[in-house]
């Protein structure tokens, strides 16, 4: 029993060494390949760090978006009837069709 018990102990650190070495020269390799194919990405012009993909911060001089909050703002305070005219035109948009997500979602966003 003692011998049978042996050779299993044995047998089994002789797989584990086989898959501990196994696992390491797959690491290796990868890291070979994956090397090779971030040198051809660069090589390609593709942006590789995350500061080479983050745009840089847009100045308010160009930036739309403080025009497009000042226009809505502006559409919120001018009234059309007993409603502000942004609602008003919202309500418009859906008489006309304008029933997409994109329509939805900015009307949920900006009431």
């Amino acid at each position: 029993m003692k011998r049978i018990l042996l050779k299993c102990l044995k047998w089994t650190g002789i797989a584990v060494i086989v898959l501990i070495v196994l696992h390491a020269a797959l690491l290796l390799v990868s890291g070979l390949v994956l090397r090779k194919e971030y040198i051809e990405l660069r090589k390609a012009g593709r942006p590789m760090t995350a500061e080479e993909i983050i745009p840089p911060e847009v100045p308010d001089a160009e930036n739309g978006a403080l025009l497009y909050t000042s226009a809505i703002l502006l559409l919120k305070s001018e009234n059309a009837g007993n409603d502000s005219l942004l609602r008003r035109l919202g309500e418009l948009g859906k008489d006309v069709g304008g029933k997409d997500d994109a329509s939805r979602e900015a009307r949920e966003e900006f009431s």
